[in-house]
Formats: structure tokens, sequence, C-alpha cells
């Protein structure tokens, strides 16, 4: 949500401190930089991106576009889904994007990141970049028309429902 990062950059907020930008330097092995979206920390919900092009929201401010585009194509995606990050995940290879975006949109997104776009949903949902990673490993392949397979490989993340913390009727608190 507040981090996004390509094989190259890291983008993180502006209000990270210094042991946190060498922590994620170390880790991921690419350049940090602090960044906001017009002064929104939510890079992650903002930004899309692959080592390639990034695409973001339309409210980012020249200086924001600026910084990103040192580092790769940038583009700005004007539609009622503008928190981008939450609506797609993109690799080097692909992106798959939320079944609602504009085509017009998704033909600006294909031509920034240079990858194809296919529509989908993970799990119903179709805000996927706000509930899952994809590295470099994903592929599609049509079988037919009007459908496709949808390969992902390597990092995900899962959400889960907590129980809740309430005690079951007749049990003691």
């Amino acid at each position: 949500m507040f981090c996004v990062c390509s094989d190259a950059v890291a983008f993180v907020p502006e209000q990270a401190d210094d042991e946190f930008i060498r922590e994620m330097k170390d880790a991921l092995e690419v350049d940090v930089e602090r960044l906001s979206i017009d002064g929104s920390p939510l890079l992650g919900s903002l930004i899309a991106m692959n080592s390639k092009g990034a695409v973001v929201a339309d409210f980012a401010l020249s200086e924001d576009l600026k910084r990103i585009s040192s580092w790769v194509e940038v583009g700005t995606v004007e539609d009622n889904l503008n928190a981008i990050g939450n609506n797609l995940i993109a690799n080097d290879n692909g992106i798959l994007a939320h079944p609602d975006l504009e085509e017009d949109t998704l033909e600006l997104i294909s031509s920034i990141l240079r990858v194809p776009v296919v529509k989908g949903t993970m799990g119903g949902m179709g805000t996927i970049g706000a509930n899952a990673v994809v590295n470099v490993r994903f592929a599609t392949s049509s079988i037919t028309s009007g459908a496709a397979e949808l390969y992902c490989y390597g990092t995900a993340a899962v959400v889960e429902v907590a129980a809740s913390t309430q005690p079951a009727p007749g049990e003691n608190a």
C-alpha cells in the first residue's frame, strides 16, 4: 500500500526514515527514492509499474511525474478507478486488470508498460493490486474467442478474514 517497486527502483513515502530506506535497499537490491503523489504516501495504491513504465493516478503533480520519469516512462490514468495500483498487477510479461477499467485506459496502460493486458479478477475481486503481488512470471494464452488461460507463478499475498475475538454465545469472556 505504501511502496511500489520495479527491478531498478523502489518508491517509498516521503516520511520513510533512513533506516527503513537502507533496509529496503539491502533487501531488494534496488535504488530507493522518497516520493508522494500529490502529498499522499499511498504509493502502492496510486502507482502500478514494471521495469518498462509506470502508470499513476491522474491527480499526480508534475513534480511527482518528473521524479518517476527519471526512472521509467510514466503516464497518468484518467478513469473512475484511478487508484491504479489497487486495480491491476503488472510485470514485464503482462497485466491483469480490474474488469471495470475502461478500454482506452487499458490501451494507455498497455502502451506505457509495453505488455498485454487481460481483464479479470482474483477470488472474484476486481481490486487485484490491493490483494495480490506478481513477480516476473506471468503469462496468458488464448484458448478460444473470449477465453484465455492465466498463469501466475511466484510471490503472492493471500488475504484471510481474522476470526472474531468475541466469545461464542455461552462462553465466558
